[in-house]
């Protein structure tokens, strides 16, 4: 079941599917250290990050303004999660980052609930930690819902989300709330910890 329910809630996640582009996987390059450790470049924008052994870039769509989301899948546990970035920011960011990242998660709950029908879709509070990834400020969080199908599986999900002045950066996986996503999210962490996405130039 988790293999078949990850695909839907990337899609789900795209917003206006009807504009999304597939990206070929093989247009970015694919840089293998001695230690397994692979690093992935975007084509079009100068932005990498690097995989563990056993990961890879399995899909993904360019979509909306200049955004993209990528579909990462882990050999071992079976897992797919989703990478997003948009690259410059459509609009400036407010100049508080907790300002815009407190936005970003009410307006997640919004498109959970609103667009994807979601209705029960529910921020752990307790989960909720301000951090920082690959030296930006940013915000992750656990959230619980139910699946709108005949099944009724209730999910979590797992979002980390980072913010540049003018750029904007998250994961996030969801799985059956049976399963233990927690060793997986630690490996998705480390993944957002070497993301490499430079602020866009202004001049």
């Amino acid at each position: 079941m988790l293999r078949l329910l990850l695909p839907v809630i990337a899609a789900l996640s795209l917003g206006s599917s009807a504009a999304a582009q597939p990206v070929r996987v093989e247009d970015f390059t694919r840089s293998t250290s001695d230690d397994g450790i692979t690093t992935i470049k975007d084509p079009v924008a100068p932005i990498s990050f690097k995989l563990p052994p056993g990961w890879r870039l399995s899909g993904g769509s360019r979509w909306g303004n200049y955004e993209t989301t990528l579909i990462l899948t882990e050999a071992e546990s079976g897992m797919s999660a989703s990478l997003y970035y948009q690259y410059p920011l459509e609009t400036a960011r407010s100049s508080d980052a907790d300002i815009a990242l407190q936005g970003f998660m009410q307006s997640k709950v919004r498109q959970r609930r609103d667009r994807e029908g979601l209705k029960d879709y529910e921020i752990r509070q307790n989960t909720v930690r301000r951090r920082t990834i690959a030296g930006r400020p940013a915000l992750s969080f656990y959230a619980a819902y139910t699946t709108v199908d005949e099944n009724r599986v209730p999910m979590t999900e797992y979002v980390a989300r980072l913010m540049g002045e003018s750029i904007k950066a998250h994961c996030f996986v969801a799985a059956p709330s049976a399963v233990d996503i927690t060793p997986f999210v630690k490996r998705l962490d480390a993944v957002m910890e070497s993301l490499d996405i430079p602020e866009f130039p202004t001049r």
